[in-house]
């Protein structure tokens, strides 16, 4: 991503943000309709990008946001809660209306998953500026 967007009176006044404008595939989404999400959107619209493009986007967006960042939902697709940085809420909320669960890809992410063996993710030289004093 090249833009981080900010909504001044939105985030001090509810400390809330959402994801409205999307530019992929050199077509600008713009979502104007309060009452849809972005996901649902861009999904909706003819010129909608494939859905791997869609599942990359999600994959990009849940693994670059920070753990402390969260996101529940609930069995009609609400938000119920969050915690963390509103703004990368705001992009995993619309990772999940493109249809994705962030935790699921967090999960299957080796070296960005919380269960498994750090070890093997360092092992591989993936980790930049690892250092071990012994």
């Amino acid at each position: 991503a090249t833009t981080i967007c900010t909504d001044k009176t939105g985030t001090l006044t509810a400390n809330k943000m959402t994801a409205r404008a999307t530019y992929t595939n050199e077509t600008d989404f713009s979502c104007t309709d309060p009452a849809m999400s972005l996901g649902e959107y861009v999904k909706s619209v003819p010129n909608s990008p494939s859905q791997s493009t869609l599942d990359m986007i999600s994959t990009l967006i849940a693994v670059d946001t920070m753990d402390e960042t969260t996101l529940e939902m609930d069995s009609g697709g609400n938000i119920k809660s969050t915690s963390g940085n509103p703004t990368e809420v705001a992009l995993l909320a619309f990772a999940c209306s493109l249809g994705n669960n962030y935790k699921d890809i967090r999960e299957s992410t080796k070296g960005r998953s919380t269960t498994g063996e750090l070890s093997e993710f360092l092992v591989e030289g993936k980790q930049i500026g690892f250092t071990s004093a012994r």
